[in-house]
């Protein structure tokens, strides 16, 4: 439709798409959301680049939780450690030169429950998941509206994770379009979505940043090299604290506050 009325270098342009993918759970006590947003201009750059990396260094995908133990694909640079290094080198460049904006939210799962004997948290966004998931959304939203004009825009996320229903619902109730959800791999006969395979990169950071220094007390310089090359981009990286939690439950209109705490 936007070709035949002459109006597709606008649209490619225009049209921002966010791409997200979670990691954490409840084995590790807190749960991230973290991904990129861009032009559909620039992702169809990302794509092309993130696939000729993957060629050159002939694997199928980018994935963290399996290169980070030399597993699966990976499992030959057990001995050529430095493969990995550049790998991740080539990938962090890829995104900085593609990406506009990056989002990360971190939910404590203790943090959640007190703030659910409170406030009727669960009923509303559902679990932690969901609720990492629409925070980073709206926030995407914020950005997005703050361009002039506003355009329109999409949100994908991994299609792996078991709880995204209340994903859905919960951004159902924000007024947000249905979410997409897609594989970061090839599956069932369908291509990767490759732009996800970068939103792994930055959850698995993320998550391993708050593994590491759960007080946010080291200083960026002390952590690992690729996650201080994936700050480069815009981004915004949060955690709810309980005050904080307490307070967007209090502002918002439809999460009401517990007659008896639970």
């Amino acid at each position: 439709m936007a070709q035949s009325l002459n109006r597709w270098d606008r649209y490619l342009f225009g049209m921002f798409t966010g791409y997200f993918d979670d990691a954490g759970g409840a084995d590790h006590g807190y749960t991230v959301v973290a991904g990129w947003v861009s032009s559909l201009e620039r992702w169809r750059n990302f794509a092309e680049e993130w696939r000729a990396m993957l060629s050159a260094f002939r694997v199928p995908h980018f994935d963290m939780k399996t290169l980070s133990h030399f597993k699966g694909v990976y499992a030959p640079w057990k001995d050529d450690p430095k493969m990995k290094d550049q790998f991740q080198d080539f990938a962090c460049r890829i995104i900085a030169g593609n990406v506009l904006f990056g989002w990360a939210q971190i939910v404590e799962h203790s943090v959640f429950e007190k703030v659910n004997g409170v406030y009727q948290l669960r009923e509303y966004v559902g679990n932690e998941y969901a609720l990492a998931g629409v925070s980073v959304a709206l926030k995407m939203r914020d950005w997005v509206q703050n361009h002039t004009p506003p355009e329109p825009f999409e949100i994908v996320f991994d299609d792996g994770t078991a709880k995204r229903g209340k994903l859905v619902d919960v951004m159902r109730r924000e007024h947000f379009a249905e979410p997409i959800f897609r594989s970061p791999v090839a599956r069932g006969g369908f291509w990767p979505v490759v732009q996800l395979q970068a939103a792994d990169f930055l959850a698995y950071e993320v998550r391993k940043v708050r593994a590491d220094d759960p007080n946010e007390s080291r200083p960026i310089e002390d952590h690992r090299i690729s996650l201080r090359k994936l700050i480069f981009p815009p981004n915004d990286w949060g955690t709810y604290k309980e005050d904080s939690l307490m307070k967007s439950c209090e502002q918002h209109p439809r999460i009401e506050r517990r007659t008896t705490k639970k």
